[in-house]
């Protein structure tokens, strides 16, 4: 039997002007404190108000919070509300009276405003609108505990890839990338086991920070699709999908325009983020999509931008160039410009040139008729199949999407179904 020990905490803030307190005993690390009062240093009268406010807790639990305050000698009322995150969480209204039995000038009290436990809280804020002269607040005292660091269960189909614990409660961790087999590209990670479905489901991906609210299960989410096939090198410009290649050296426009630059990698057929949408005005001048991201592909000046920009085409042949002219110079989209701090790398963006003539060449994407899926689980058969006779050995026109067991899911006569 496991025992949770449970260390409890205490931070104290005493007000030192209207605009800053100092803060004492345990905190979470990386906060940042803030306080300010419409009225004297602690003190509220009708109408003022004084706030102070905690951020960047990392998903602590706010267990109690205690407040300061004296009144004037026969009177003093106020409103306490106390948001985390951005909802309220206590509130507390009334006269000193009410509140303590008598009025005390000289003396300052412990008020407690929190009744239950806040669990994960990021930004707490503890404010006091003054109703009537005057009330004055000492310190603040709020007791809080860590929050507690969740264990994540990464599978892989049937089987568990990883299991990774945060090193501190509400950290996060990171998600890792799963190698593709030769059928299923892996896109990330799901809430939600799925079996296989034709819409893109929702993934974090991988690299990207999870932080969990509990312990939990998250799914590899991977895709089929048969790879679009190439159909060769443009020879007739018409508006469509391609990659802008570098017939010399196999080398490919690749993303979106980054800090005046794009990258250039090595052709591969089933990179989505090597294609892009061409529409063309004319023969002699189109625009460019980043098709994967719908992100415009343009310039600013000499530098890449994501500006929907008119690019002037140059086409002979197989040959097509995208270009600018600037300041009565011509600038080529060109792969592999050499980077100025390190030798050995290369990147895509404007290059001057004295002629158009050059080894770029447009690799049209023709569409697959074979359909996409996704799944959580792709040691189980895909299933895709197609149903024939029998008797007739001749398709029937049903499709087996999955096998359930004993059980199969089927389409037949354009429903799902499920047969024996």
């Amino acid at each position: 039997m496991k025992l949770l020990l449970i260390i409890l905490s205490m931070m104290t803030f005493t007000i030192q002007d209207k605009h800053s307190v100092a803060s004492a005993g345990d905190q979470p690390v990386g906060m940042q404190v803030s306080y300010a009062n419409t009225g004297s240093k602690g003190s509220v009268t009708a109408g003022q108000e004084a706030v102070l406010s905690l951020t960047n807790l990392c998903g602590i639990a706010i267990d109690r919070i205690t407040v300061y305050v004296k009144s004037n000698q026969s009177s003093g009322a106020g409103e306490f509300t106390v948001t985390a995150d951005g909802l309220t969480i206590a509130s507390k209204s009334g006269t000193f009276m009410q509140w303590m039995g008598f009025y005390n000038n000289t003396t300052y009290f412990p008020i407690s405003l929190l009744q239950n436990a806040t669990q994960g809280v990021t930004d707490l804020t503890v404010r006091l609108k003054g109703t009537a002269n005057s009330l004055h607040i000492e310190k603040y005292e709020i007791q809080w505990t860590q929050a507690t660091p969740r264990t994540v269960t990464l599978m892989y189909g049937n089987r568990v890839f990883a299991t990774m614990s945060e090193p501190a409660g509400n950290s996060g961790i990171t998600l890792p990338n799963v190698p593709d087999s030769a059928e299923w590209k892996f896109m990330g990670w799901s809430e939600t086991e799925i079996w296989n479905v034709s819409t893109i489901p929702a993934f974090l991906p991988a690299y990207d920070k999870y932080i969990p609210d509990a312990d939990c299960t998250l799914w590899a989410v991977f895709k089929y699709q048969e790879e679009a096939p190439d159909e060769g090198y443009a020879t007739t410009l018409t508006d469509g999908e391609y990659r802008y290649v570098n017939s010399a050296n196999n080398t490919v426009l690749t993303g979106v325009p980054e800090e005046g630059e794009m990258q250039s990698g090595v052709l591969n057929l089933s990179n989505a983020n090597q294609v892009y949408s061409i529409a063309f005005q004319d023969s002699t001048t189109a625009t460019i999509t980043h098709t994967a991201t719908g992100t415009p592909i343009g310039y600013s000046g000499t530098k890449m931008a994501t500006n929907a920009s008119p690019w002037k085409v140059y086409h002979e042949g197989e040959e097509t160039i995208f270009y600018i002219e600037e300041g009565k110079k011509l600038y080529v989209l060109w792969l592999n410009i050499p980077d100025k701090e390190v030798q050995s790398l290369y990147y895509a963006g404007l290059w001057s040139v004295e002629s158009l003539q050059s080894p770029m060449r447009l690799l049209r994407v023709v569409e697959t008729s074979g359909e996409t899926y996704y799944t959580c689980h792709p040691e189980a058969p895909m299933g895709v199949e197609e149903v024939k006779d029998e008797r007739t050995n001749e398709l029937t026109g049903e499709r087996v999407l999955m096998h359930l067991g004993t059980y199969q899911l089927k389409i037949k006569n354009g429903k799902k179904i499920i047969e024996l």
